[in-house]
């Protein structure tokens, strides 16, 4: 992967106040190393020359050069040829996810069950590269001296105890998705009658059932953007639209632009057709890096951009109104093909007025922009059924691609979406206090139970991005499936092992639930701070 290149202005911009009372090279490469971890410098950026982050600093190029040395001496900068110093994440190669090198395809969270059959539990299934060091921190053992390390692949550790003591049912509090809204149950009766007349047909629509798509295009016109029923195509999911959107445009080696924190899924979808990922980073509290994005679009010239522009998973940022323009604007400059996904975009809680009053539209209302939309986080996760909304020549392009992939989507599925599409403004404002109750019940158990832990504010969506202070996340996972609860750790939203001072945790799960996820963290939480007690953790390039 070439290097993104930091200049020594930015770099500074990013620091802020980052003196400490100890050596200045320590506390500098301290903060460098926190930005890397946390996903604000991107694994495989070139930092800027000693002699240029000194003067810009006002310090001496030794103090510079030497913070350089404790990076690498740590695992957070190598040396590249050609590329100066580049940061990378202990334990892992720089730029493999971010250039398809190397992908497992198999899901950090866990939710795969495995074991005894009875037991219904799920492996813990670690990120790439976490090795032995973090093992014993959950189960208290060590690597033996002469016995060889982690080899990076996956590792599964089976989570149950055999033992005969009753236990509740194992939690997953990984899974940001809602149970079935009240009128899903209607929506089905309702499909079961309309169906009928549909079986003398062939049942073959690769467009959508023609029902489902005018009620998906009513939906966008009330929400302020025209549209018409020949500009939706139907999927099996809002996944399986983006799948369907890199088969048809993306080569392998194009560039792409996505978001760091990103959805791991989109992130994998776009590495198994083999795209070069140009991360740009979304930060709690203040949204995207809208310069930086600008500029990989302008310079890079990317094939596509794949983005989430309200209730951003996994961080719950929303675009503003005025970059939504600027973004649109940019990409169209430079030929490369806006994909935004939706799919949260109407879980709006309690989102604040944009600066300037401007009300938050879908992208394609400033210009050209494939959107995504699922029936899944709105209506039920049960209903596979996604879309798309494209200009009507992108349509017809997509449905040539798609005759390789299927011929169409489950017409029963279809019409109980209709229905259901047909219903949002009705069905919508249960969903949202369900989330809002959610969201109480989250931080309350939060603040009661872990209070030096930071907790964003939530405005919408189904997610809040935690910061629970120290890189642990990936250990804190491991150590919850002691007490039977599933999450997924921050590096899983990441590129090359960022994030692991970040939790994603769901919204959506019941007070009972939520209060048990709380205690299995608290838990795990004291467990961890009891076995590290070097905040900086130097055993750390052995973990992620």
């Amino acid at each position: 992967m070439t290097a993104l290149h930091i200049t020594a202005r930015s770099l500074v911009l990013s620091l802020g106040d980052w003196a400490g009372d100890g050596p200045a090279y320590r506390a500098l490469a301290d903060r460098i190393r926190l930005l890397v971890l946390d996903g604000r410098i991107l694994v495989g950026s070139r930092l800027p020359a000693e002699r240029e982050l000194s003067t810009r600093l006002e310090l001496s190029r030794s103090t510079v050069a030497a913070a350089y040395r404790e990076l690498r001496e740590a695992g957070f900068l190598t040396s590249v040829r050609g590329s100066g110093s580049v940061t990378r994440i202990p334990g892992g190669r720089v730029g493999d996810r971010a250039t398809g090198a190397s992908s497992s395809g198999i899901p950090l969270s866990g939710t795969s069950p495995t074991g005894p059959p009875s037991s219904g539990l799920p492996l813990a299934v670690i990120p790439t590269g976490v090795g032995t060091a973090a093992l014993a921190a959950v189960s208290g053992s060590a690597r033996r001296p002469g016995t060889p390390r982690s080899s990076g692949h996956l590792t599964a550790v089976p989570a149950w105890s055999g033992a005969a003591e009753t236990r509740l049912p194992p939690l997953n509090f990984s899974q940001a998705a809602l149970p079935a809204s009240a009128g899903v149950a209607e929506a089905m009766q309702q499909a079961a009658s309309d169906i009928v007349p549909l079986l003398g047909t062939l049942g073959f629509e690769p467009h959508g059932l023609l029902e489902l798509r005018e009620a998906i295009a009513d939906r966008y016109t009330e929400r302020g953007l025209a549209t018409d029923p020949d500009q939706i195509m139907v999927t099996a999911g809002a996944l399986s639209a983006l799948s369907l959107i890199t088969r048809a445009l993306v080569s392998r080696g194009d560039r792409v632009i996505v978001e760091t924190p990103t959805y791991p899924h989109a992130a994998d979808t776009l590495l198994s057709a083999g795209a070069r990922l140009l991360p740009v980073t979304v930060t709690v509290g203040e949204g995207w890096n809208e310069e930086a994005f600008l500029d990989a679009l302008a310079q890079s010239a990317p094939t596509l951009a794949y983005v989430m522009p309200d209730f951003h998973n996994p961080t719950g940022e929303s675009m503003t109104p005025s970059f939504r323009r600027r973004l649109v604007a940019a990409a169209a400059a430079s030929a490369t093909v806006l994909v935004a996904d939706e799919t949260t975009a109407e879980l709006d809680i309690d989102r604040p007025a944009a600066d300037g009053g401007d009300p938050y539209m879908p992208l394609a209302t400033y210009g050209d922009a494939i959107l995504l939309g699922s029936a899944s986080k709105t209506f039920w996760g049960g209903l596979r059924i996604g879309w798309l909304r494209a200009e009507r020549p992108m349509v017809r392009r997509l449905l040539a691609a798609r005759a390789s992939v299927d011929i169409g989507t489950a017409v029963f599925e279809q019409l109980v979406t209709a229905t259901l599409v047909r219903r949002t403004s009705e069905l919508l404002p249960a969903r949202i206090r369900q989330l809002a109750d959610g969201r109480e019940h989250l931080y309350a158990s939060l603040s009661r139970s872990l209070p030096e832990w930071s907790l964003p504010p939530v405005a919408g969506g189904l997610c809040a991005w935690v910061n629970i202070g120290r890189p642990l996340s990936s250990q804190l996972v491991l150590a919850a499936r002691a007490h039977d609860v599933l999450f997924t750790a921050g590096p899983r939203f990441g590129i090359d092992g960022a994030f692991e001072r970040f939790l994603r945790l769901p919204i959506n799960y019941s007070a009972a639930e939520t209060e048990r996820a709380v205690d299995a963290l608290q838990r795990s939480w004291q467990e961890l701070q009891g076995r590290s007690t070097d905040a900086r953790l130097p055993e750390f390039a052995d973990m992620v």
